[in-house]
């Protein structure tokens, strides 16, 4: 079943997903509503410290998706069993929660079930969201955040300028997060690109153009790019067969590793570049003279590194729940620069091993699902973004936040000719 899962014939259908089944109008409703609650209370959430499990805020952001995610799983398992979309994802959940049992891992079981169900119950029953609707939370959310900004309650605002913390690199945002700003804007670019009757599109492309431009989130950009391109190639007929339209997403995503790992293309780019791109690269106006000072610019590489070594100690089934800095020797260079959360895909690997592999493969089949006739080009282009994200970030790839609902939902073929 996993074989066929992962075929590249593009003249036979994915044998793993059923005749489509609409989602029901409850859950669907449940879904948007959850999606508009995460959009703003994330101007609630304190930027500066974590949330402490005893307040009301942690309630408010945990329970909703737990108790949807959970709700979603048995109505999917009801109407259609385990022979459905996102089954695969349902067997990542079952393995990591019983391995992390075992070892008595109650954030792993917590984190990762959550993760596991939210995705299965979006997969299964088939949920989305509507360009109406994420257009029109992204203007009321640009128009909150500049208003948060003058008001003096929030760190960014429609103008670049300083950091919180008073550094001088020249952002502009509408978000708490700026890696938020960069991925939603994203996000609607790479929407309005495809959908071509989406309501507010141009003016959506526009805000959403200069806010990628100037929040700095270079990944971001990245992976508008890639998506951008891949819907030239496309339309212009440059890749026809569904199987090389496929190989396109890990060509992609290679070509952002091998980037970050060229220091010559750094050092050229910093010298070459003056002051606004190094701004941009390398959150400095000075350029770069060593390597040492590109590994601390671009530090992912570093944590790839380090997660594959952790990862090498049990491949099979991870090595459970860790702070980085307990399981390595911190580089001097990259003290108080990481967490060790930036890179998702990795991070997870380590922590979970082996058993990533089957959520990875039904984000897979989604996608491939959404180039088979007719054709939807959105989940290939919301799968580069949230694999490029999932490469180096870690911040907002939870169930409890407004981009992972996002991402999953538009990963759903077709989601938007159903919804308006």
């Amino acid at each position: 079943m996993a074989l066929a899962t992962l075929s590249f014939n593009s003249q036979r259908p994915l044998k793993r997903f059923p005749a489509h089944h609409p989602a029901s109008p409850l859950m669907q409703r449940c879904f948007s509503g959850l999606v508009i609650y995460y959009c703003f209370i994330q101007y609630c959430i304190p930027t500066e410290m974590e949330l402490a499990r005893d307040s009301i805020l942690y309630v408010l952001t945990l329970f909703p998706v737990s108790l949807f995610a959970i709700l979603g799983t048995i109505q999917a398992l009801v109407r259609r069993g385990t022979k459905t979309s996102g089954a695969l994802t349902l067997g990542f959940t079952a393995l990591v929660t019983s391995v992390a049992l075992l070892r008595g891992d109650i954030a792993t079981i917590t984190a990762c079930g959550l993760i596991g169900l939210t995705f299965f119950t979006i997969f299964s029953l088939e949920l989305s969201v509507s360009p109406t609707l994420l257009n029109g939370l992204f203007l009321t959310s640009v128009l909150v955040g500049i208003t948060l900004n003058i008001l003096g309650l929030a760190p960014y605002g429609a103008w670049p300028g300083t950091e919180p913390l008073g550094e001088p690199v020249f952002r502009a945002g509408f978000t708490p997060f700026i890696a938020t700003t960069g991925f939603f804007s994203a996000i609607i670019i790479t929407l309005n690109a495809i959908k071509k009757t989406a309501p507010f599109r141009r003016i959506c492309l526009t805000i959403g153009a200069y806010f990628l431009i100037f929040s700095m989130v270079r990944s971001a950009l990245i992976a508008t790019g890639f998506a951008i391109l891949f819907l030239i190639l496309v339309r212009r007929r440059v890749i026809v067969r569904t199987s090389f339209q496929m190989v396109y997403l890990p060509l992609a995503i290679l070509c952002l590793i091998l980037l970050l790992q060229a220091d010559q293309i750094l050092f050229y780019l910093s010298d070459w570049g003056g002051d606004t791109l190094n701004r941009f690269l390398f959150r400095s106006t000075q350029s770069i003279g060593s390597s040492d000072e590109a590994k601390k610019s671009i530090f992912r590489v570093w944590l790839w590194t380090e997660h594959l070594r952790l990862a090498g100690q049990n491949p099979f089934f991870g090595i459970g729940t860790f702070n980085l800095k307990n399981v390595t020797i911190m580089d001097e260079l990259l003290e108080g620069a990481t967490t060790g959360s930036e890179a998702w895909l990795t991070g997870m690997f380590a922590r979970v091993g082996a058993p990533l592999a089957l959520l990875m493969a039904d984000i897979w089949s989604m996608i491939h699902r959404g180039l088979e006739k007719p054709m939807d080009l959105l989940p290939m282009g919301t799968g580069l973004i949230l694999l490029t994200a999932m490469l180096v970030y870690g911040s907002f790839l939870a169930p409890y936040d407004f981009l992972f609902l996002v991402l999953a939902g538009l990963l759903v073929k077709d989601a938007n000719h159903r919804l308006r």
